[in-house]
């Protein structure tokens, strides 16, 4: 049940326009990448991505995680993407709480769709029983002490 919900939004974030104000209204489709978050530091770096951006693909193949862990996604498999924010209001000293508060939205999503046994392993894993379902990785980038970009 929780595969099949997740490839539903995983079809629906490929597949459809974006019907939103801010986050997906510009959507950068890479059929490979070694990481979104790293191509989404790339592309702040070099160019202006628009805040609410999503870079998303079918294969990454150096996802990255806490500690240093690596891992890839297989094509089809997943849901591999990265969203670019300025959260202009946070200090960023403050930056821990766009990750408690990004695992609560997605948390209350999937309670939405019904996913059974949900629960977050603090600060940033999502668990469906034993097994892990998710994971959130905010990494930040700064231009003269300001917020340039957060993924």
């Amino acid at each position: 049940m929780l595969v099949k919900l997740l490839l539903k939004l995983r079809n629906s974030l490929y597949n459809s326009p974006a019907d939103t104000l801010f986050i997906g209204s510009s959507i950068i489709y890479l059929p490979e990448c070694h990481s979104t978050n790293t191509a989404a530091l790339h592309l702040l770096e070099n160019e202006s991505l628009p805040e609410g951006a999503v870079l998303i693909t079918d294969k990454q193949t150096a996802g990255r995680g806490q500690r240093g862990n690596n891992w890839e996604a297989s094509p089809g498999q997943n849901l591999t993407f990265s969203v670019v924010l300025r959260p202009r209001f946070l200090p960023i000293r403050d930056q821990f709480l766009l990750t408690i508060s990004i695992s609560l939205a997605i948390y209350d999503l999937l309670t939405d769709l019904q996913v059974p046994a949900l629960s977050i392993k603090w600060p940033n894993d999502l668990y469906c029983g034993t097994k892990k379902i998710g994971g959130i990785l905010i990494e930040s980038s700064l231009k003269t002490h300001k917020w340039s970009g957060v993924l």
